[in-house]
């Protein structure tokens, strides 16, 4: 990665550390395999780590399953260290893009 991202990322990782200083949720974003389940009740995504895609499926809220698929990217939420407090996961492809969702959604 050129210096200038890795600058640009570090900017943004500071300016989401500086958002969350403080609070009872702080965020949290993982790159690894997510199973992406669409349905009735909108997107739920599990970590691969934790469920198969089988048993993500199985855990999904309610109603029908439209698609279901495997991802590599990288998770947000806001979770309450501990506790069991957190957000769904969010997954994106690129680093810079789960920053910016965790800055633009939880965030005044």
């Amino acid at each position: 990665m050129p210096q200038t991202q890795d600058t640009d990322l570090q900017t943004q990782y500071d300016e989401l550390t500086a958002a969350f200083d403080g609070e009872f949720m702080q965020p949290e974003i993982v790159h690894g395999d997510w199973h992406s389940i669409d349905g009735d009740m909108g997107i739920e995504v599990f970590p691969a780590e934790y469920f198969s895609l089988e048993e993500a499926k199985e855990n999904y809220s309610s109603g029908d399953i439209w698609e279901a698929e495997t991802v590599t990217g990288y998770g947000a939420r806001l979770s309450a260290p501990g506790y069991m407090d957190c957000t769904e996961w969010s997954v994106f492809a690129l680093e810079s893009d789960a920053i910016g969702y965790l800055i633009d959604n939880y965030t005044d």
